[in-house]
């Protein structure tokens, strides 16, 4: 029994298409991105004192969150934002 040229073809696109696609498939994976850094700038009124921390639940900019430790003015939020993190190589899952 003789195959048809045109499914001869057929299959041969097919299996094509099916190595293309696992191929595809296990070049693509990528290790997976650490969730950004969140911080919070904190300045004194007076621009004698500015600290960055982690950000906190609440934290928004012009919130006042104390005395300034050299000269007693407030404290005030002056920027929340984001920074990328890393991946240690050994930290990564698989």
């Amino acid at each position: 029994m003789q195959l048809d040229p045109i499914i001869i073809g057929l299959l041969a696109v097919f299996a094509v298409l099916v190595v293309y696609t696992i191929f595809s498939f296990v070049t693509s994976r990528k290790p997976p991105a650490a969730p950004p850094k969140i911080l919070t700038k904190i300045m004194c009124a007076e621009g004698n004192h500015n600290e960055v921390r982690e950000f906190k639940e609440g934290d928004f900019v012009g919130k006042e969150v104390g005395k300034c430790p050299k000269c007693g003015s407030p404290l005030f939020i002056v920027a929340v934002y984001s920074e990328a993190q890393t991946l240690k190589e050994g930290s990564a899952r698989s």
